[in-house]
C-alpha cells in the first residue's frame, strides 16, 4: 500500500478538531479557525489502519457474496427479475 493518502484512506483527527467540526455540522455555530491552527498535525494519515480497514471490508464483501450464493433467492438480480415476471 502506498504511503500517500487516496480515496478510502483512513485518517485520525484530533478530538478538538473533531468536536468543532461535529458542532459545525449539527448546528449553525460559526467555524473558529484558531482551533484548526496548531503546532502538531490535527489530521494524520494512518497507512496500517487504512490497510486493516480495507482488508476487513474485502472480507465482509466476501462473506456477503458467500451468503448470497447460499440463498440465491436473496440476490438482487433475482428479485428484479421476479418483479418483472421473468
Amino acid at each position: 500500500m502506498s504511503e500517500d493518502p487516496k480515496p478510502n484512506s483512513l485518517f485520525r483527527v484530533g478530538l478538538p478538531l473533531f468536536l468543532e467540526a461535529y458542532k459545525k455540522r449539527t448546528t449553525e455555530t460559526p467555524w473558529e479557525p484558531e482551533i484548526a491552527v496548531s503546532e502538531k498535525p490535527l489530521i494524520i494519515f494512518k497507512r496500517k489502519e487504512t490497510e486493516a480497514f480495507l482488508n476487513w471490508t474485502r472480507e465482509q464483501v466476501e462473506i456477503v457474496k458467500k451468503k448470497s450464493n447460499e440463498h440465491p433467492q436473496n440476490k438482487l438480480k433475482n428479485r428484479i427479475k421476479h418483479r418483472r415476471g421473468m
